[in-house]
């Protein structure tokens, strides 16, 4: 069912979006040549991330990215997937299940239980510190 909702949503978009091996969908908006993130490098990251309906959940404040550790911050394990996708300069829209988002019980503020959610995502820089 999730993933039929996915695939409407990529339709009522005119999203031709990739899809990993666990189920993340992806279409990368702009692609800058260099290396993907890693595991262990932080990442600065602008981002919206919405529900399917298009509503807004979290957004960073503009000029102020935010940082995380690859595959080791309390991040969504599906973003930490997507991430190691992009490098320096690019951007993406990752459409997350909710099985490697929120799962059953959403997040308990913005994000509904069993929610799909959307990144728009936009990597400002890759490094080995925060």
């Amino acid at each position: 069912l999730e993933q039929h909702d996915i695939r409407l949503y990529a339709q009522r978009h005119g999203l031709a979006l990739m899809q990993t091996p666990t189920g993340i969908h992806y279409l990368i908006l702009r692609d800058v040549e260099g290396p993907p993130a890693k595991p262990d490098q932080w990442v600065r990251v602008n981002y919206r991330l919405e529900l399917l309906n298009g509503d807004t959940a979290y957004a960073t404040e503009a000029g102020r990215p935010e940082s995380f550790m690859v595959e080791m911050d309390q991040v969504e394990s599906g973003l930490h997937e997507a991430i190691q996708l992009l490098g320096t300069g690019d951007s993406a829209l990752i459409v997350i299940p909710s099985y490697r988002a929120h799962g059953l019980i959403g997040d308990q503020e913005r994000i509904p239980m069993r929610s799909t959610i959307v990144y728009r995502l936009g990597v400002v820089r890759i490094s080995n510190k925060p």
